[in-house]
């Protein structure tokens, strides 16, 4: 007997590996007030972005650097940068 338990509590599953959509009421602990983004990278960049989490993480005993992290590190350094560099600009 298939009986309709209203929305799916399973996440959702698209082709791209990287990519699972969850229902809208279901939280992900610690994410907080965030934005999802998807994007592709070529395999050897990818390759650099783990060696990145994995020296972080090395120099970091206990900490558990993952490729997002990484991302997310590296973004923040590089918006860094490059408004530091517009603010010396303009004197």
């Amino acid at each position: 007997m298939n009986q309709d338990r209203g929305p799916s509590r399973t996440p959702a599953v698209t082709n791209d590996p990287v990519c699972i959509t969850l229902p809208d009421d279901v939280t992900v602990a610690g994410m907080g007030e965030t934005v999802l983004v998807a994007f592709r990278l070529d395999a050897d960049l990818v390759k650099r972005l783990d060696e990145y989490a994995a020296a972080i993480a090395e120099s970091n005993p206990g900490l558990q650097t993952t490729r997002t992290d990484a991302v997310r590190m590296l973004l923040l350094q590089a918006l860094e940068v490059s408004s530091k560099g517009k603010r010396g600009g303009k004197r």
